[in-house]
């Protein structure tokens, strides 16, 4: 099998989860406030971007663990599309929540930014990246 999307489902969730646990990590040692989007500074992003490649890198290994998913680029890309999407969702909840608890989270100020959709080509060139060089055989 080539893609599994349960396996990929759980190892997203555990992603989204450690990217959020790794971001308010650095925001609190930063001392970010992280009420609004529009005071975190620029720097944060790129951190971010960083944190993002490197979490994606070790999860995606881990998906590809199993002898039940056969690593390719497509399972990567398919892996990459699944956390991306879920990601999404769950983002749509969490500030729906927000919103719902009465703070004022304006979810299309943080998707509007360019380097959100930075940050999802990187996730989605890892995954690929990843799924590739699993599939290459080694000397």
């Amino acid at each position: 099998m080539s893609y599994n999307f349960k396996r990929a489902l759980g190892i997203s969730f555990l992603m989204y989860i450690a990217t959020f646990v790794v971001a308010l990590v650095c925001g609190l040692v930063s001392g970010q406030d992280m009420s609004s989007m529009a005071v975190i500074p620029d720097y944060y992003w790129y951190v971010g971007m960083v944190g993002v490649i490197i979490l994606m890198v070790l999860f995606s290994f881990w998906y590809f663990k199993t002898t039940t998913v056969m690593a390719s680029a497509k399972a990567g890309l398919l892996f990459s599309l699944t956390t991306v999407v879920l990601s999404i969702i769950l983002d749509i909840i969490l500030f729906s929540l927000g919103n719902a608890s009465g703070a004022e989270v304006d979810i299309w100020m943080y998707y509007g930014d360019f380097r959100f959709w930075i940050i999802v080509i990187l996730i989605l060139l890892t995954g690929t990246l990843v799924g590739h060089k699993k599939s290459v055989p080694t000397i």
